[in-house]
């Protein structure tokens, strides 16, 4: 069976290649795709089509990207608001990639297949960027990838056949052109098309036997038109467009001290070479932890490696692998990509990490990527252990980009309980709001994404392109708002209020979330940026008892089930009217249920409602569950005074609430 196979392979490759790097695609990015949402941008470029359909894009991202948002005009109303149709799309076109990427490398160098189908796998899988659970974003970027490999594709097909030239001409620069204008990621790989013409004339006899003379000739010919349309770009790119912080950074550095500048620029091409080229594979060896999630790892990483290695050993039968010669002339082709991949990326003065979002950046290095590491793979492994040890890493890699897939499932659980959690503590929000965050349980979501999901999910129906509310995080938004005295009038894009109509959201992936207030200035673990703001929270701003019913959007999902953070929100939000009755008995509730804290700390205005209500033996038994957590103490004394100031206790609640006091005053004596 297995020789079948392998007959089938090698007497079709490229429609193996199709089949088997489409199923390695949708295993390593399409398992989860039901069970992802939204992250990032990806919020923010929806909602945008939300509020003003497709016309909205020129608005949103023209001044950045002056023809990309088109692509993003024409798509919306065909995807709509629903992200598993992007999400979709941009799986598709980066499966393309790795075709289009197969056929130009394939045809190019007829002799390596062994390292072509290794090399447009890995391609697929890169693992320097790990950004694939963000569609709407990046289909942008993967479009413009797509359209310039169909324009080197084009321009291999018009020289190698000759007949039909004008018409590969024209559909390659056109291709050309679009990739290189409504996205700038890969404008290196345009210097691989001289590469590109130089073999594929070697693969015409009535040239190849020319000399070497009328060869550069040739390739001079055949490429100058490109070159013009790309040495025009990059005037366009640096000079005319809007977007013109390239040239500005390139020429200021260059002016101030150029020693410096070229010394600065030359270590950083090195630590960019070590992160795209070596520390992006290394973190793929991971497994996880033992559970339903490291079964469907095992199945995938088993089922990549064994049609990688079917595909190595039946493509190209009767070739080896290209001599060590060839291979360092390919390796020296992979670093001349990385070095042209860097154009944009330096050139704006950005480093890639690996971390989320600053990887974007490897996009532009991954063609030269891939390449380096399978032609030195090549060089150092024996031939009869290449395919299979090959198959292995680009399991691994499967395995890797799965995981990462996961992990974002996992954000959008985070997200989306955040967000339900805020709809019980906050059942309205006066308009012109201000919400100030920090220190989420996710790091997926952009302040950007994080407003226009709060914007959506709390919008008025019959105004739904108004920005009523603003969410920022404070760490990104410091320089705006830390100048800003009270009462300060705030204007951010189309919202309008004030500094001083905030509420401040905290909560950790464990607890629950809550609307902060100057009384919880010793919450353990609360960052300075946050301490600094607590003054600026006004809960009043919430309507406990609203006239409309909000209601969340589809992609939110179902309300989650009620668990213990549902009664702590719906505790807080009565004891902010202080409905002290009501927290005592939804407290009991929520144990009669069977339901815990986290944190004994989210116990406070349970326990201080029982003492008002003069609930004496919940009180003490209240009392008893929150002394069992050490580390609290600086918290409930700052607490407990303010609830002193405001309260008027009976003499046995005061007796309780003393002695809680006094246990805690011991603590922090002991500490």
């Amino acid at each position: 069976m297995i020789n079948r196979i392998g007959k089938g392979i090698s007497d079709h490759p490229v429609r193996s290649f199709i089949f088997a790097s489409g199923m390695i695609a949708f295993l390593a990015y399409g398992l989860l795709i039901p069970q992802l949402g939204m992250y990032g941008d990806d919020p923010n470029f929806l909602w945008a089509y939300h509020r003003g359909g497709p016309n909205e894009y020129k608005e949103f991202m023209g001044w950045i990207r002056e023809y990309g948002y088109l692509i993003y005009s024409f798509l919306s109303p065909v995807f709509g608001e629903s992200i598993i149709f992007w999400r979709i799309a941009t799986l598709v076109l980066r499966w393309g990639s790795s075709i289009l990427f197969f056929l130009v490398f394939n045809n190019t160098f007829p002799n390596f297949q062994k390292i072509v189908v290794p090399l447009s796998i890995s391609f697929l899988l890169y693992p320097g960027f790990m950004e694939q659970a963000i569609p709407v974003e990046f289909l942008l970027h993967f479009f413009s990838l797509d359209l310039i490999l169909v324009s080197l594709l084009f321009t291999y097909y018009g020289i190698k056949h000759g007949k039909g030239w004008k018409i590969f001409l024209f559909l390659s620069v056109l291709s050309e052109i679009s990739g290189l204008f409504i996205c700038e990621y890969f404008a290196g790989l345009e210097l691989f098309r001289p590469i590109i013409i130089w073999q594929t004339i070697h693969q015409i006899p009535q040239i190849s036997a020319q000399s070497v003379k009328n060869k550069i000739k040739k390739t001079g010919l055949f490429a100058f038109p490109y070159l013009l349309i790309f040495g025009f770009f990059l005037y366009w790119r640096a000079f005319l467009s809007s977007s013109t912080y390239m040239s500005q950074i390139v020429t200021v550095r260059l002016q101030d001290n150029p020693a410096m500048f070229i010394g600065n620029l030359m270590r950083q091409i090195l630590s960019d070479f070590k992160v795209a080229v070596g520390d992006a594979w290394l973190q793929i060896f991971q497994i996880p932890s033992p559970g339903k999630i490291r079964w469907i790892y095992l199945a995938i990483f088993s089922l990549v490696g064994i049609v990688t290695w079917l595909l190595i050993v039946s493509t190209g039968k009767k070739e080896e692998k290209p001599s060590d010669q060839k291979l360092w002339e390919f390796l020296l082709i992979g670093i001349f990509l990385f070095l042209t991949g860097g154009i944009p990326v330096w050139a704006a003065g950005l480093k890639i990490s690996l971390t989320l979002y600053g990887d974007r950046l490897s996009l532009s290095f991954m063609a030269g990527a891939c390449i380096i590491v399978m032609a030195l793979l090549a060089l150092i492994l024996r031939q009869k252990y290449f395919p299979v040890l090959l198959a292995i890493l680009i399991a691994f890699m499967a395995g890797y980009q799965f995981q990462l897939q996961n992990q974002f499932r996992k954000e959008w659980d985070l997200a989306k309980n955040y967000f339900w959690q805020l709809a019980w503590r906050a059942p309205d929000i006066s308009p012109n709001t201000l919400v100030l965050g920090d220190q989420f349980p996710f790091r997926s979501l952009t302040d950007n994404s994080l407003n226009a999901l709060l914007n959506w999910n709390y919008e008025s129906p019959e105004y739904p392109d108004r920005e009523l509310y603003k969410f920022f995080q404070i760490s990104a938004r410091e320089g705006m708002i830390d100048p800003l005295p009270a009462n300060s009038p705030l204007s951010h894009n189309d919202f309008r209020g004030n500094i001083s109509d905030t509420i401040l959201l905290y909560a950790t992936p464990t607890t629950c979330l809550k609307v902060l207030t100057t009384a919880d200035r010793n919450l353990p673990f609360l960052n300075i940026a946050m301490k600094k703001n607590l003054w600026r929270s006004k809960p009043e701003r919430i309507i406990p008892n609203p006239t409309r019913t909000v209601t969340f959007q589809s992609f939110m999902g179902t309300e989650p089930f009620h668990g213990w953070c549902y009664y702590f929100e719906k505790g807080e939000l009565a004891a902010q009217q202080n409905q002290w009755k009501e927290v005592v008995e939804i407290g009991k509730e929520a144990e009669s249920a069977g339901l815990i804290p986290s944190t004994m700390i989210e116990m406070k205005s349970f326990f201080f409602a029982a003492l008002s209500e003069n609930d004496l033996e919940t009180a003490e038994h209240w009392k008893n569950l929150i002394l069992t957590e050490k580390g609290n103490a600086n918290y409930f004394l700052y607490q407990i005074k303010e609830f002193q100031n405001q309260s008027h206790l009976s003499k046995e609640a005061e007796l309780i609430l003393d002695q809680i006091q006094e246990a805690f005053q011991r603590e922090m004596e002991s500490l």
